[in-house]
């Protein structure tokens, strides 16, 4: 369980997602949260339509390579 929470604690929310095989299809994570066996999701919404969303493990999201995840911005 502890590896869990660990991966939860590398994905927040805004995070940005492409999908490998169709480089402009990107996702947000809008949302983290564990189902009932405590295994993280992420609810991620595509970016140039709103109104397709689609829920994913987190695990899936940081290994799977059908998923490669944008730079997140530098702070200031």
């Amino acid at each position: 369980m502890a590896m869990f929470r660990k991966t939860e604690a590398e994905l927040a929310v805004g995070d940005r997602f492409i999908e490998a095989n169709r480089e402009k299809t990107e996702w947000v994570v809008e949302f983290v949260f564990s189902d009932p066996n405590a295994v993280p999701h992420a609810r991620m919404r595509k970016t140039d339509d709103a109104t397709v969303q689609r829920t994913f493990a987190v695990a899936v999201l940081l290994s799977d390579p059908r998923f490669r995840r944008r730079q997140r911005a530098a702070s200031a």
